[in-house]
């Protein structure tokens, strides 16, 4: 429509030279508004029951969002000038388009032809859509870009009764609070605040949201005011507001919806119809400076102003070329900040240098050679102090047993008796050899590792489906492609669920417990419940402040561009408000008692650190429980005690049960030997197995069956168990639904435990999870657990925006995305995990030392020399001063008056320490 800008420019000079009121008075000194007392220079009025054509002031929109900036926007936006239509005895109508099978929705829309409106009272004549007609938006809306941004948007709704008007500046989350009801303000008295409307009102004063109502923005520097048939419904104040709108842009009207389900849900599966009766815009305009607003003022008193309430005023007030372009700042060198940014990256680059030198000089996937403990050499002590013990004398000189007495204290708290490393958490192997590569060793439990990074690298993958592809996940989503729906229905089930989390629950057990179950000791308990938190939270908290770091400076940014192109609202994240928010949640994490959510969950990259919380109180849970179980000797009463414990957190839907039965199985390994007992019995052997494989199957079967029917299992069961606040059960509450996913449930539990059980027994599956692949990725699950999403949220959703900008098809684009975003994991995962472990593993063998071992004597601050080093000095020269000063009983003037006094300075001998470390 750009072809017509010549015509404006005449049609503004010939036919709106000058603006004529009801009594024939010219225009030209602008317009005032005698409430508000605020006077505008310019002005856009038209009646579009009395045109025939589009005014020229206006461009019909034709446009095509290859995404949209809205974390529930399931469609892009679209306008087709088809959508934009003059009913010539009422409005100016604009139509929603149902959506393309690629979620496009077209909408209609316009704006002004002017760029240059800053400030003003831009008032408008709008009406709904009809009731049940599908959700869309007709909006009035001041944009420059997507942060400068003042919106009005009349929202129809899917349903009539939750039909609202919402009001928004900037960036505004699109909340209910900062808008106004159709019901609220349909009941509402509508006082019109002295505030001229001009049609919509009933004969009570209040006006029905349904029909044309008059809608109205004041905006200026110190003041937002939004106003529905006259009523203030809502103020924004600059004062308290920094972020106020200022630049100059042009007023947008349209008709459109993007699905999203906290603003105006739909879209319409039909087409749907929203009307404009008239607009009445005064502005102010960018074009004139500061000399031509001083002109302007002489020139104009505001007296000879038109006033902005009268109805009889038609046409636009003309404007130049200037007015019609894109408002651009300039662009000012920053030469301050050039020295910071050179060192900056001077800074960076020397580090990543050495970094990379450091991981190719000892690379981890090299072969260490074998060192040899060189013979202890003959050396003679020094001779010791008297006044330090002798586990803290000062080492030797001879550099070839140098030892920090602090490192061998570490590994003496690192290693048992039997030279085997010693560590409780879940990712971590019970009995590697200490010498064993970061990149993964051979023992007895390489089922186990391979087990959990299995189990790791499927969360990631179930994560990334949520995340880019959730037809594959998510029963009921839409698709892009058929292959999603076979996904869902022939993979998912299996390997896509939620039912491997259970797993790390049970593996976790055995680290914690087996000690104690073999050798009955308290000090095993302790060491368990002394290490466990900080061998968790140290590392989470890091990683969490990392992430605190690049989600505030941005570079999770366009993860809100991805619902439209995804199709997935799952992925959100937020910035912590303030630092003191961060602290508050990580303790939040630590004393968390499932089953509840994080609320760190919505300010970290993926919701994993739910299940911090489960590990940590279920550490309590097990060290408390596998003590009354060590003191339970008879067998059946045992047994009867775990099934009593297993029946009581199922009902309580606690990831106890997971605990317990990981509990359980350790018993039966350490204490009875089950497994022994089952080889040497063949057919008791293949009956435990076979009943275990159906548990498994019968995990699969649930999540099958849902697919292919109405009935739905995990909610039936979920429905069984109490409510919380009334004590009934769920089915007679409003609370009958399907369990949120931190919610443990028995498909899952059964899943678990039979999954478990398998992978204890069966050395066909030992094997499949003991080959190089998953051992290689085991000593870097935490890091992936801790990282992934960080990826996927960052990289993953900047790179899918870039190809869909670019025009790449989905497949291609989220293929690509998949493949990169793994590689860049894979890659990180020898530069953190180091720092992961040191966080983890060395602070927490340094906690246990510190809690189990004897602190070193309290030293002098100025060991090893005398306490009056200083004090001995300062006396002298004090002694040798007086001294000097009594001998010489004279002193000397000089011709100023000035006192000199001559003084002899003893000169102090020069002092040394003997063997026992007396001075001398």
């Amino acid at each position: 429509m750009l072809h017509i800008l010549p015509f404006v420019l005449v049609y503004s000079f010939l036919a709106s030279a000058a603006l004529l009121t009801g009594d024939s008075r010219n225009c030209s000194c602008g317009f005032y508004d005698n409430v508000t007392g605020e006077l505008f220079t310019d002005s856009i009025v038209v009646y579009f029951n009395e045109t025939n054509n589009l005014p020229p002031e206006f461009l019909i929109e034709d446009y095509e969002n290859k995404y949209e900036k809205d974390w529930n926007a399931i469609y892009r936006q679209g306008a087709v000038s088809s959508n934009v239509q003059l009913n010539n005895t009422d409005s100016l109508q604009l139509t929603v388009s149902p959506p393309t099978s690629h979620h496009l929705v077209n909408g209609g829309a316009i704006r002004t032809v002017r760029r240059d409106i800053q400030h003003g009272s831009f008032r408008t004549f709008m009406r709904s859509p009809k009731p049940r007609s599908g959700g869309s938006a007709l909006s009035m809306m001041w944009q420059y870009n997507e942060t400068e941004v003042v919106e009005l948007s009349i929202m129809n709704n899917d349903d009539p009764t939750k039909a609202w008007v919402g009001t928004f500046v900037n960036d505004e989350f699109t909340t209910r609070a900062t808008g106004v009801s159709f019901i609220t303000a349909q009941n509402e008295t509508a006082a019109n605040r002295n505030y001229t409307v001009l049609d919509g009102g009933l004969s009570n004063g209040s006006f029905n949201p349904w029909d044309y109502v008059e809608y109205r923005i004041d905006w200026t520097k110190d003041y937002i005011n939004f106003y529905i048939g006259g009523n203030l419904t809502r103020s924004i104040l600059h004062k308290k507001n920094s972020g106020m709108p200022s630049v100059p842009a042009p007023l947008y009207f349209k008709h459109w919806s993007t699905g999203n389900q906290y603003y105006m849900k739909g879209p319409p599966g039909k087409p749907s119809t929203a009307d404009i009766g008239w607009m009445r815009l005064f502005f102010n305009s960018s074009s004139m400076n500061e000399l031509d607003h001083e002109k302007f003022a002489e020139r104009c008193p505001t007296t000879d102003a038109c006033s902005a309430n009268d109805i009889t005023i038609r046409g636009s007030t003309p404007y130049v070329k200037k007015a019609t372009q894109k408002w651009k700042q300039n662009k000012r060198k920053d030469v301050a900040r050039m020295p910071a940014l050179w060192i900056s990256v001077i800074s960076i680059s020397i580090s990543s240098l050495l970094l990379l030198h450091a991981l190719f000089k000892r690379a981890p996937w090299r072969k260490q050679p074998k060192q040899i403990a060189p013979s202890q050499p003959q050396h003679v002590d020094a001779e010791p102090n008297p006044r330090e013990a002798p586990e803290y004398r000062l080492p030797s000189r001879d550099n070839s047993i140098l030892e920090d007495p602090f490192s061998a204290r570490s590994r003496r708290a690192s290693f048992d008796n039997g030279g085997r490393l010693e560590d409780n958490l879940r990712i971590e192997k019970a009995d590697p050899s200490p010498a064993a590569s970061v990149w993964g060793g051979s023992t007895h439990v390489d089922y186990l590792a391979g087990l959990v990074a299995l189990c790791a690298v499927l969360v990631t993958v179930m994560h990334f489906g949520l995340t880019f592809v959730p037809a594959m996940i998510v029963p009921g989503a839409p698709q892009h492609y058929r292959s999603e729906l076979w996904a869902q229905q022939l993979v998912a089930p299996f390997i896509l669920n939620q039912m491997w989390l259970g797993v790390f629950f049970t593996t976790s057990v055995r680290f914690l417990v087996m000690g104690y179950l073999r050798r009955g000791n308290m000090k095993d308990i302790a060491k368990a419940a002394v290490r466990r938190t900080p061998r968790l939270m140290i590392p989470v908290a890091s990683i969490a402040m990392l992430e605190y770091f690049l989600v505030d400076i941005g570079l999770t940014s366009y993860l809100r561009y991805i619902p439209s192109i995804t199709w997935s609202t799952w992925p959100y994240v937020t910035r912590y408000e303030t630092a003191g928010h961060f602290i508050s949640e990580v303790l939040e994490l630590i004393y968390l008692v499932p089953n509840a959510v994080p609320q760190i969950t919505f300010n970290y990259c993926t919701g994993v650190l739910w299940t911090i919380a489960v590990q940590l109180q279920g550490a309590w849970l097990v060290l408390c429980g596998v003590i009354v179980v060590y003191e339970i000797k008879t067998p059946w009463k045992r047994m009867a005690y775990y099934v009593f414990c297993l029946l009581n957190h199922w009902y309580a839907q606690s990831w106890g049960s997971y605990l317990w039965f990981g509990l359980l199985l350790t018993d039966l390994d350490v204490t009875y030997g089950y497994k022994q007992y089952l080889y040497a019995r063949p057919a008791a052997y293949y009956l435990v197995l076979f009943l275990c494989w159906l548990c498994v199957l019968f995990g699969f079967s649930v999540n099958i069956i849902s697919n292919l029917t109405i009935f739905n299992f995990t909610t039936y069961e979920n429905n069984i168990h109490p409510d919380s606040s009334t004590g009934e059960a769920l089915w007679n509450t409003p609370r009958a639904v399907y369990p949120e996913y931190y919610v443990p449930r028995l498909n899952g539990f059964l899943f678990a435990a039979g999954m478990q059980t398998i992978v204890e027994l069966s050395p066909a599956i030992q094997w499949v999870l003991s080959l190089p692949p998953l051992l290689v990725l085991f000593p870097h699950i935490f890091t992936i657990y801790l990282i992934h999403g960080l990826v996927f949220w960052s990289w993953g959703s900047w790179l899918m925006v870039f190809l869909a900008d670019r025009g790449f098809g989905y497949g291609i684009n989220v293929t690509i995305v998949g493949v990169t975003s793994y590689v860049l994991l894979f890659l990180c995962l020898p530069i953190v995990t180091p720092i992961v472990e040191a966080l983890g593993k060395d602070i927490t063998a340094l906690v246990w030392t510190t809690a189990t071992e004897k602190s070193p004597p309290r030293r002098r601050t100025l060991f090893p020399f005398p306490d009056d080093l200083f004090t001995r000095r300062e006396n002298q020269d004090e002694e040798s001063r007086v001294s000097s000063f009594t001998m010489s009983g004279r002193t000397t003037l000089s011709e100023k008056g000035k006192g000199k006094e001559t003084v002899e300075v003893q000169e102090i001998s020069q002092f040394g320490f003997n063997g026992k470390g007396q001075a001398v």
